[in-house]
């Protein structure tokens, strides 16, 4: 989930809250002034653990064999899945 910087205008309290695009933070929760945090311009954080391929073409090639891997250890869990007579059930 995406950081969000704010900082409340009555308390001057300076925050970092994790939460969806979709949602808004707005109340303090220092001094519980509603509405009063005003959210702050960032710079976007790089995880540098992460390792970078060296180019697209790698990149798409390991996500392609990390995706193969997961198939092959979850074989087998999908056989008695019927996905008809589950929607079947759900649409009555």
């Amino acid at each position: 989930m995406p950081r969000y910087n704010y900082k409340c205008n009555q308390c001057d309290l300076e925050m970092e809250l994790v939460h969806s695009m979709s949602e808004v933070a707005t109340d303090c929760i220092k001094c519980d002034t509603k509405n009063s945090l005003k959210k702050q311009l960032s710079i976007p954080r790089i995880d540098s653990k992460t390792k970078a391929p060296k180019n697209v073409g790698g990149a798409v090639k390991e996500s392609i064999e990390e995706y193969k891997q997961r198939v092959d250890s979850e074989r087998g869990i999908w056989e008695d899945f019927d996905i008809e007579e589950i929607l079947k059930e759900n649409i009555k």
